[in-house]
């Protein structure tokens, strides 16, 4: 019987993959050609695939399914190499060392938020109208506000450690 011989394009078109998958399969020896062209059944024979359904081990090669799932796996793929990439850049960062600067950042806010009133009562002392007062208190809170916002406070804090352990 003389063998039905195709081009790499047209067995890829009727197994519904592309062109280069099947010259990479040649490629690795999968599936061999004969005077440059795929030989229909041996190569059916060498993948596993049932001519009569053109089914591979694992999913039918025209269905949806298969499909829908190898892109989903390639994206899963692409999107894992992306990850381990930016984390050899260093253009991530674990997410216990974010939580523990959310916490300090917190921590941070709250002390010097409670601590405005004690910094600002002595300021306040002796002013006689409403609108000195409420100025004063506008400033310190502001001011705190900045340090936070601008990281002052960590300096100021790695500063104070500084004298507190000497």
């Amino acid at each position: 019987m003389k063998p039905n011989l195709v081009s790499q394009s047209e067995y890829a078109r009727r197994l519904g993959v592309s062109q280069p998958y099947i010259a990479k399969l040649v490629k690795q020896g999968r599936v061999k050609l004969v005077t440059g062209k795929v030989d229909v059944s041996a190569a059916d024979q060498a993948l596993g695939i049932d001519a009569e359904r053109e089914t591979m081990p694992g999913g039918n090669l025209g269905s949806p399914d298969y499909w829908e799932q190898k892109a989903r796996h390639e994206k899963l793929k692409a999107d894992l190499t992306e990850i381990e990439l930016k984390a050899k850049r260093g253009e991530l960062v674990p997410l216990d060392d974010v939580m523990d600067e959310i916490e300090k950042t917190f921590t941070a806010l709250r002390q010097r938020i409670l601590a405005v009133p004690t910094k600002a009562a002595p300021m306040v002392f002796g002013l006689k109208t409403l609108a000195e007062i409420k100025k004063v208190l506008d400033d310190e809170i502001h001011e705190t506000l900045v340090e936070l916002s601008t990281g002052r406070y960590r300096e100021n804090s790695i500063e104070r450690g500084k004298h507190e352990r000497k």
